[in-house]
């Protein structure tokens, strides 16, 4: 993904054009890989209030909330992807992760485990999974 100035200014024109766009994922995750981490969670609530099932843009909100060490609302929005996805293995991955981060050992193991199930020639969820053993 893009986050040269002139791709920014063209997604916010965009958004500008039509609120409802699905551009805003791109928008917020350009502002948050410059490190604009609070323009970024501005953009992904707003543009979640229309498109309130939009996994992306859900996933990118709970990475700025990862990259403020604000876990609860990570877990909390990476819970809501997995409401909607529920084998999306980006988001049930950075839970798990979550999780192990959090000491909540047992959450995480589910989780790996699962992953595991879901990708068993994935040797770095197989040694996960071995590690976090609920």
């Amino acid at each position: 993904m893009s986050s040269h100035p002139e791709t920014t200014v063209l997604w916010e024109k965009k958004l500008a054009a039509n609120p409802r766009s699905l551009v805003f994922s791109r928008l917020a995750d350009s502002y948050r890989k410059k490190g604009d981490v609070q323009r970024a969670i501005d953009i992904c609530v707003e543009g979640l209030e229309n498109n309130p099932r939009y996994v992306t843009g859900r996933i990118i909100l709970a990475r700025c909330y990862l990259e403020q060490e604000n876990f609860q609302n990570a877990i909390e929005e990476f819970r809501k992807v997995c409401k909607y996805d529920r084998h999306n293995q980006i988001a049930i991955k950075m839970l798990a992760d979550v999780f192990a981060k959090q000491s909540m050992e047992d959450k995480a193991g589910d989780l790996y485990a699962l992953l595991r199930k879901m990708d068993p020639e994935n040797s770095s969820l197989s040694h996960l999974s071995r590690v976090y053993q609920p």
